[in-house]
């Protein structure tokens, strides 16, 4: 598993003027840093353009607006949870609940 360079003190980070410290400060967003998520797809499509629009409306549809983004943590945890309770793998074979 990876690691955000943000969560790592600056003074381990790979030299200044490095290719390496160079790629993380090109890739750096305050005020999260480099903290990023990215969603890659491998495999066969049908119909490869016909299935990219459709991921891309999916998640178009699941995005804030502007308005609701500004509104803050407080707001987004009152908004309804679309998905369903899940327990881990691990808990479940324990007859655990994660959440109890």
């Amino acid at each position: 598993m990876g690691r955000w360079w943000a969560a790592v003190p600056e003074e381990r980070w790979p030299a200044k003027g490095s290719e390496e410290r160079q790629a993380i400060e090109q890739s750096w967003r305050m005020p999260y840093g480099d903290r990023i998520n990215e969603v890659v797809f491998i495999g066969r499509f049908k119909d490869r353009v016909q299935d990219l629009k459709a991921v891309e409306q999916a998640f178009a549809e699941c995005q804030l607006e502007a308005a609701e983004v500004r509104k803050g943590i407080d707001y987004w945890r009152k908004m309804p949870d679309q998905f369903p309770q899940w327990t881990s793998l691990a808990l479940a074979s324990e007859g655990e609940s994660e959440y109890a």
